[in-house]
C-alpha cells in the first residue's frame, strides 16, 4: 500500500522521467502519492530561476564583451555594444536579476541553495571562458556544419547587399552632375 507523501517529499521531474522509461505504473504511483501543487511550484521556481540565471550570464557576457561586441556585425545592435544602455545601468539590472534569483533561491531547501551559490562562479565566468578555451563553444559534427552553412548563407547575403550597394552607385552615378 502506498503512504502518502508530504509536500516536501513529493518525487522531483527527473525522478518522474527516470521513472516513466522503467514502468509506467511507477509513474502512476507516484503521481498518486504526490503533493502536485507542490511539484508544480517547486517547477515553476526552476523554471523562473533558471531563466534568471540564463539572463543574468548574458547580462555578465554582454558587459565583458561590449567593447568586442561593437566590432562584430552580428553582436553590433546589442543594448551595450550600441550605446543604448550604460555599463552602469547594465550593472544595475545584473544586481535586480541576481536579487530575484536569490529570492528564488531562498525558496528552496538547504542543499539547493548551496547547489544554487556554488553554480555562481560557473555563470560568471562561462563569459570569459571562450577567451582561454573552446570548450564552450564545443558542438557536435550535426552542430558544426550548421554553423557552417550558416556562414556561408550570412556571407552570400552580405555578398548579394555588397553588390545591390555597388549596382545604386552605379545607377545614381548617371545622374550625378560633375
Amino acid at each position: 500500500m502506498l503512504a502518502t507523501a508530504s509536500p516536501s517529499s513529493s518525487p522531483c521531474p527527473a525522478a518522474l522521467a527516470s521513472a516513466s522509461q522503467s514502468s509506467p505504473a511507477v509513474v502512476d504511483a507516484l503521481l498518486v502519492s504526490a503533493d502536485l501543487a507542490s511539484t508544480a511550484h517547486l517547477l515553476a521556481l526552476f523554471g523562473v530561476g533558471a531563466l534568471l540565471l540564463r539572463g543574468a550570464g548574458c547580462t555578465v557576457n554582454d558587459l565583458w564583451d561590449r567593447e568586442i561586441d561593437k566590432k562584430v556585425t552580428r553582436t553590433a545592435s546589442r543594448p551595450l555594444a550600441r550605446g543604448a544602455v550604460s555599463p552602469a545601468e547594465a550593472a544595475a539590472f545584473l544586481a535586480a536579476q541576481l536579487a530575484a534569483g536569490a529570492a528564488v533561491l531562498s525558496q528552496l531547501n538547504p542543499a539547493s541553495v548551496v547547489v544554487g551559490v556554488a553554480a555562481l562562479p560557473l555563470v560568471a565566468l562561462y563569459p570569459l571562458a571562450k577567451r582561454v578555451t573552446d570548450w564552450p563553444q564545443v558542438r557536435s559534427r550535426r552542430g558544426k556544419r550548421r554553423q557552417r552553412e550558416g556562414e556561408r548563407v550570412f556571407e552570400e547575403q552580405e555578398s548579394k547587399r555588397a553588390r545591390l550597394n555597388d549596382d545604386e552607385k552605379t545607377f545614381f552615378s548617371l545622374f550625378s552632375l560633375y
